[in-house]
């Protein structure tokens, strides 16, 4: 009964579809909090692809980062400060530590540790991985 007291009134109606199509335009400027990357090379198809997603949650941003290499498959994840890493891709650049599971201290060293660094670019987002002694140069949208 509340609700069609709600429906039948025009100004309700009103503002309810101005608020939606408000919340839509501010989420169509958001930066992605999904990027779907590749390796780039030189001539072909490129084999290696890396995907990148982050999950807002009340207590903080969690991201993950999986490289496919097309023989394994590497998943790093980082727990971020909340809308960190939709803010870092706005402003244009995000550089985070990544971490595989299992990380660990070993004679002072983080063993299962590794950097993302993504730069805003005409198109997408361009930058680097860096894990397991091997650095990924990206190209994502």
């Amino acid at each position: 009964m509340l609700v069609t007291y709600f429906l039948n009134k025009r100004g309700f109606m009103k503002a309810l579809l101005a608020t939606l199509l408000l919340s839509l335009a501010v989420q169509a400027q958001s930066a992605p909090l999904a990027l779907s990357c590749v390796v780039p090379v030189e001539s072909g198809t490129p084999v290696i692809t890396v995907a990148i997603e982050a999950l807002e949650e009340a207590q903080g941003d969690f991201m993950t980062l999986t490289i496919n290499t097309g023989t394994s498959e590497l998943v790093y994840f980082n727990q971020l400060e909340k809308g960190a890493f939709r803010a870092g891709l706005s402003a244009g650049q995000l550089i985070t530590l990544i971490v595989k599971e299992g990380v660990k201290l070993e004679n002072g060293a983080v063993v299962g540790a590794g950097f993302l660094v993504l730069s805003k670019e005409a198109g997408g987002y361009t930058g680097f991985a860096s894990v397991n002694d091997t650095f990924f140069p990206l190209q994502c949208k």
